[in-house]
């Protein structure tokens, strides 16, 4: 029978530097926005991004299969800390997301998200993107798990008005407009 083993590295499993380099360069896309988020800013998210790399580069205690978990969680321990989303003097202010080159629904929704106020960002972000349970988001933006529901649901509120909007607007429409569209679309028998 054939028996696969795990090589252990002189690290004992635990992730080196260069495990976390590779992290952070084979999920820089994904890494970077979970920082733009959380922070609404393009200048706080580079910030972000390369505070929790240095922080990697030092960590020491972190098993190797648990280094992509942990860039993550640095990332939004930065965030956190830079953002204050439970202060009632957070940022309110949000910069576009600008992805000039990729998908304009998604640019748009990611627009969306940062307009929301800081702690319903972290809210969705965290519970809804991310999957930490209430008390994990709690403990994370120090508030109460109670905070981290109310944000949420005002974030879930907010995005749902925004994107069903134009499609309220369409059924508002007199029927004859709806009439005339649905003539001058191809047909899909031709």
């Amino acid at each position: 029978m054939l028996k696969l083993e795990r090589k252990q590295g002189a690290s004992g499993g635990y992730a080196e530097p260069a495990d976390f380099c590779r992290v952070f360069k084979n999920e820089m896309k994904s890494l970077y926005l979970l920082a733009f988020l959380l922070t609404a800013n393009h200048v706080k998210a580079e910030w972000c991004f390369l505070a929790a790399f240095a922080d990697a580069g030092k960590e020491t205690s972190v098993f190797e299969e648990s280094a992509s978990p942990w860039s993550r969680r640095a990332i939004i321990a930065h965030a956190t800390r830079l953002t204050a989303p439970v202060s009632s003097h957070a940022s309110k202010t949000s910069d576009l997301w600008d992805d000039t080159k990729g998908d304009s629904v998604a640019s748009d929704v990611i627009d969306r998200l940062v307009q929301l106020s800081p702690l319903e960002r972290f809210g969705y972000v965290l519970s809804v993107l991310e999957h930490y349970s209430d008390a994990e988001c709690a403990a994370l933006i120090g508030c109460t798990r109670a905070q981290v529901m109310q944000a949420r649901l005002g974030a879930l509120e907010r995005l749902a008005s925004v994107m069903l909007r134009p499609m309220l607007v369409e059924e508002r429409r007199p029927l004859h407009h709806q009439n005339e569209r649905a003539a001058s679309a191809p047909s899909a028998a031709a």
